[in-house]
């Protein structure tokens, strides 16, 4: 018999309770300096101990890792200590731009609070 493959789909959803932002990178993806523009996302991996998730954060100028981690669910969890290691080892000054899909973990108020805590807007 063959062997069959279940096909594993993973969903971009967001809490209609959870604020948005507007898309100010606007696929200008190539930044000027270093800490101007970062980048995140989620990615699922088959282990063999399961599926894990995969969270990361890019620094667009560099075009590195910054930030990272993995855990065997997709939480909020997982996305903020992803932003908290990109934050201790680069330490931005306010105006960074942080860039990711529109997902409930990156949409929800406590990642949102990371940002606002960590990254000061720009005046």
């Amino acid at each position: 018999m063959k062997n069959l493959r279940i096909a594993y789909k993973v969903t971009t959803m967001r809490k209609h309770s959870h604020s948005v932002a507007d898309n100010i990178v606007d696929q200008q993806f190539n930044p000027e300096k270093a800490n101007q523009i970062w980048v995140g996302d989620v990615k699922y991996l088959r282990t063999g101990q399961g599926w894990m998730y995969l969270a990361i954060v890019m620094g667009l100028y560099s075009r590195r890792i910054i930030g990272w981690s993995i855990h065997k669910r997709m939480t909020v969890d997982l996305v903020v200590r992803a932003i908290q290691m990109a934050l201790n080892l680069r330490k931005p000054t306010k105006g960074l731009i942080f860039h990711s899909d529109r997902g409930s973990q990156y949409t929800s108020h406590r990642f949102q609070q990371q940002l606002n805590i960590t990254i000061l807007p720009l005046q």
